[in-house]
């Protein structure tokens, strides 16, 4: 990476969010995609769907116009949580790959 006039170079993150629809292979993979690109770091959506919404939730109206099936927002978001273990294991992927 060029530094600019203040002679630093500037920090790269891949914004993975849920990109990876629950899916750790496909999560690895958006890592290793990362990693070529050139990125210094590598962002996934981290939450808890019982702390951030109720099981009766219904989806957003762009959610509701977009999905192949409708499905309440819980379940939705649920699918694509990362568990404390996922993380470990793509902090552990990452790791392997400088990023």
């Amino acid at each position: 990476m060029q530094k600019n006039k203040l002679n630093v170079s500037p920090i790269v993150v891949a914004e993975v969010g849920v990109n990876h629809n629950g899916n750790m292979k496909l999560a690895k993979k958006l890592i290793a995609e990362a990693a070529k690109s050139g990125a210094d770091y590598v962002k996934f959506q981290t939450y808890n769907t019982k702390s951030l919404v109720s099981k009766n939730s219904s989806s957003a109206q762009y959610q509701k116009k977009y999905l192949k099936k409708k499905e309440k927002k819980f379940l939705m978001l649920k699918k694509y949580e990362l568990s404390y273990r996922n993380h470990l294991e793509l902090i552990k992927e990452c790791k392997k790959k400088k990023n």
